[in-house]
């Protein structure tokens, strides 16, 4: 019997690419990137926003004991992130860092984004509106 999970992973599967009709065809990938709405620094959003995100209890119990949840990370120099971007901390809402990023995107190969969207109705975990940060976004996309 399929399961729900087993179908969405299917579904998931079908829609990140099509398989070629023939053995000698390469398969037409469609490659979509997820972009997160939701990071900000001082200098724009007078704070930093989620680069200093709190360190969230991990779920094996032996790592959590080992590991101190809920302080904050320290950015720019350390930040929550396990990889550093290589323009440094950056805030979504500067259409520049848009503009280069989208730029970036389309050289590899992504042929779409997904947003981190939390809609209309308030912020994340943080206070973090991405609605306002998915309105500067669709600025830049439409220029």
């Amino acid at each position: 019997m399929l399961r729900q999970s087993d179908f969405v992973l299917f579904v998931l599967s079908l829609s990140f690419f099509t398989v070629a009709s023939t053995q000698n065809e390469l398969p037409n990938y469609h490659v979509t990137a997820f972009y997160y709405l939701w990071y900000g620094t001082p200098e724009v959003d007078s704070r930093y926003l989620h680069w200093d995100h709190s360190v969230l209890p991990h779920w094996d119990e032996e790592i959590r004991k080992k590991i101190q949840s809920g302080q904050k990370h320290n950015p720019p120099e350390e930040i929550h992130s396990p990889f550093y971007p290589a323009r440094g901390v950056y805030s979504v809402r500067d259409k520049r860092v848009v503009e280069a990023q989208l730029k970036e995107l389309e050289e590899v190969g992504v042929d779409s984004v997904s947003l981190s969207w939390w809609g209309r109705s308030g912020g994340d975990t943080q206070g973090v509106n991405t609605d306002e940060a998915l309105s500067n976004f669709v600025t830049v996309v439409e220029k």
